[in-house]
């Protein structure tokens, strides 16, 4: 999203990933949302949104990918460390390529709505492999 970098939203450190013929597996540290994610007024729940493809590098296409998603309260409470575990095929020649995003929720007046707002989308490609 070139409208919101998530280096300019998120300050947690997200660690190098450990992939393996099985998968990949990230470490995300404990963090708190308040004070490590610059989110819109009045949001109360963060949505993580972290995906993992596999390309090709002979014949790029995409051959294999998965995805999960984090949900936190917004708010000054510390977020435990988590161990996440994309189960998915890595083979020999295979980019592999590692994107977050994040939704914000918003509820003003009673009222819980998605954030639409392309300033408040952001998402990245985090981390590029070659596996050879």
């Amino acid at each position: 999203n070139e409208k919101s970098k998530l280096a300019e939203r998120c300050k947690i450190i997200i660690p190098i990933p450990v992939a393996d013929n099985t998968g990949i597996t990230i470490q995300l540290p404990a963090f708190i949302a308040k004070q490590q994610i610059n989110a819109p007024a009045y949001t109360k729940k963060l949505i993580m949104k972290i995906v993992a493809a596999c390309i090709d590098y002979n014949n790029p296409a995409v051959y294999n990918s998965n995805h999960t998603s984090i949900t936190v309260d917004y708010n000054n409470n510390t977020v435990p460390s988590q161990e996440i575990k994309l189960p998915m095929t890595v083979n020999n020649d295979s980019l592999l390529l590692l994107m977050i995003a994040l939704q914000f929720e918003t509820n003003k007046n009673n009222l819980t709505k998605a954030v639409g707002d392309l300033r408040w989308m952001p998402a990245e490609i985090v981390h590029a492999f070659l596996y050879e």
